[in-house]
This record gives C-alpha cells, structure tokens and sequence, in this order.
C-alpha cells in the first residue's frame, strides 16, 4: 500500500493524535532518539509511551563501509544515522537503515515520520533521492510490503498516513533508496524517526520457565552468544541501551530500567560516566523500598525459542555494611510482563560472585529478565552501579 505525504508535525515530540470520528485513535509513540547513542553507534535503541512496545533502528552496514567512511550514528547537530553504498544500483551490496520492532500485541502503524538528508551527486530539491519505506517480518526482507515513500531535500521531516496492521512479536521496516547514489563517499543521513499507531489487543506473548539444567543444551560452545549491553556507546543518563553488535538474526535486546531520571530527587540514574568507565547506576534500588524498588531489565524479542545458560554482571554499591563477607545480592528473575507479574527466579548474583548460571526457556515472543537487589539498601542516596551486564543463550 502506498501512502500519501503529510505536512510537517505539528510539535517536535513526534506525531499528534489522530482525532478524526472514524478508525483507531494514536495511542502510543515510539521515537528513535539519536541522543541516547554515541558516535560510532550501529544500534540505537528505542521505548514507546506504553510499556510493551520496544524498537532499535540499526542497519546492514558495517561499521566502516567503504573503506575510511563511518556508518551508524553521527554527532551532528542534531544526531543522525548515516549510511554510505546506499544507492539502488549497487544491489545486492546496497546498504540500508531498518528498524527492529517488538511489541507484545498486534497494532495498527497509522503513522511514519523520517527526516532524509543526503549529499548524493546530482540529487537537489527538484532531484530528491526517494527512500521506499518497506515492512516485513524478517531481516532479510526476502518479502516485504512497501508503506509508502519518503524525499530527500525536504525542509521539515515527513510523514507517511497509514494503516498497517502489524502482529505481535518482532517485525522490520526498512529504509531503502531506490534512486541513484552514484559515489560510495555520498551518504544518506536518517533523523527524527518517529512511530504511532494503535495497539489492538493487551495479549502478552512468550513464555518462561526453568528447566533441569541437562534438559537442554548447546551442540557447540560455538552456539552461545551474549547480549551484552553498550554502556560505552551510550549518552550519560540514558535510561535506555542497545546491545553491542553484530546480533543474531530473529533476536533483539535492550536495557532499560522503571527508574526516573533523578530519583530521588537530584539523585542521578541510567548511564554514568566514573573516570574513564562508564555503568548504569541506580538509586533506591535495595528490597527495603517495596513495591517503588528500582532495577535494570532486559527486554528480549526472539523469532525462535532461546535457552538462556548463564547471567553475568559486574556492579558495585556503597550500601553501608556491605562486603566482601556480606555482599549486595541481585535475583534474576524472568517475567512476559513488564511489571513482573508471575516472576520466575532464575537464580541470583553478587556483588563478590558475578555469574548467575540457569537453564531457563524463553519461547518465541517477548520476554523480560530483570537484575532485583534482595538486598536491604534503606539511604536512597546509595547506589547500585553495574559497570557490565551479559546474558549468554543459545537457540533451540
């Protein structure tokens, strides 16, 4: 389906409200926010309004392609995503930027804002690069369906009316120029990415259990790999982080937390910077505040059913009392609910002992795996830092 091109966005917070009598009301947003990542990002990570609708935008690119030319995120003013090979006559060698959606239920896509900037030889406003706007449900597109298309040249971003259906679990859509981009030092720069729609049901998907740990097994070490979250490519403060890349096929992950930036008060959350290092630091975080208890959780949307072996994480605290002989302890614990409701513990970890080994099966959808200090920690002006979080699966 083809769709038409709307004006500019009314604000710069991303699409408003549909608000005609007829069809589903906008109710969720989800941008991809260039501020979070840093140069040389491949992977920025994105949250919608509601809690059970997750995105990274990334590419097929490497992170240097052609020779000495960057792709991935770029520090402008603003940030954008750039690529480079990016035209439609390279073919199979073309690079393009896509977004990785997991959401729990089905939704409507009614709208899709891009901002396409390009310094292609010979394109101009009256000669646009044109960037077809594709869907599919896997990262191949070996099948897609085509949304509409975007211009380049454009003083304002554009917006695509729409009314996809989209399923639940883990789907694609992919930016991809179908005009000429002759010179492989010519780039296409993506920025204020912005999706809306409609949720259409409040279903969940997936499953946990823990399993006998002889129940399953890789058939090599070859087969496990870790999603290990990129707090060095990460903005301070961000309360959101990617994995570091490459990641597998049919798989997404991404960290975030149910902290508010400062909490409480000029306390600060998310990605920190300690010297040269850089963690994820959280306040409020030990068993002694309740049901307002802070902590990291993993979001993972799998095509394919995953063992999760092992959990690692480094952190530290400076929780009074705490030590090598009585040291801050995390429950892992998994949940198909952002809330955590049901949560299944998978095992537990240390501030002394960093691994958490487990057998635990999460089934094709979307799963969350949180890090919960069992700890007491009663001064909120204590924290919990983790410097590394690592989760080590294999498929079945």
């Amino acid at each position: 389906m083809r769709a038409a091109i709307t004006p500019d966005l009314p604000s710069s917070s991303g699409p408003a409200p549909d608000t005609s009598p007829s069809g589903p009301t906008v109710d969720f947003q989800l941008p991809l926010d260039l501020d979070l990542a840093l140069e040389p990002s491949l992977i920025v990570p994105g949250r919608a309004n509601i809690p059970t609708l997750w995105a990274n935008l990334t590419t097929d690119a490497s992170q240097w392609e052609p020779g000495e030319f960057s792709n991935g995120l770029w520090a402008w003013s603003p940030n954008v995503f750039g690529l480079h090979n990016a035209g439609v006559s390279l073919g199979s060698a073309q690079r393009s930027a896509y977004i990785e959606v997991a959401s729990q239920a089905p939704y409507t896509l009614m709208q899709f804002q891009v901002q396409v900037d390009t310094n292609a030889t010979g394109s101009s406003a009256a000669n646009p690069v044109v960037i077809a706007v594709e869907w599919s449900s896997t990262n191949s597109f070996v099948s897609y369906s085509t949304l509409g298309t975007v211009q380049s040249h454009r003083a304002s971003p554009q917006i695509l009316a729409l009314s996809q259906p989209i399923p639940a679990g883990l789907t694609y859509i992919r930016l991809r120029a179908t005009s000429q981009v002759p010179d492989g030092s010519n780039y296409i720069a993506y920025s204020k990415i912005v999706l809306a729609g409609s949720i259409q049901s409040s279903s969940t998907t997936g499953s946990i259990s823990v399993l006998n740990p002889m129940a399953k097994s890789p058939a090599t070490a070859d087969d496990i790999f870790a999603l290990t979250y990129d707090f060095k490519h990460a903005s301070d403060k961000a309360l959101l982080v990617g994995v570091a890349a490459p990641v597998q096929n049919g798989l997404i992950s991404l960290l975030a937390t149910n902290a508010l930036q400062f909490e409480p008060g000029e306390f600060n959350n998310g990605v920190t910077s300690f010297g040269s290092e850089k963690v994820f630091i959280l306040h409020r975080g030990g068993a002694a505040i309740g049901q307002n208890q802070r902590y990291p959780y993993a979001v993972i949307a799998t095509q394919q059913a995953l063992i999760v072996s092992s959990v690692t994480a480094n952190f530290s605290s400076n929780a009074s009392g705490a030590s090598l002989s009585d040291p801050v302890v995390v429950s892992i614990e998994g949940s198909t609910s952002p809330d955590f409701t049901g949560a299944v513990t998978l095992g537990s970890l240390s501030s002394v002992t960093s691994t958490c080994v487990t057998s635990t099966l999460l089934l094709k959808g979307v799963s969350y795996l949180r890090l919960r200090c069992i700890t007491p920690i009663p001064d909120d002006s204590n924290y919990i830092a983790f410097s590394s979080i690592s989760i080590f699966c294999f498929k079945i």
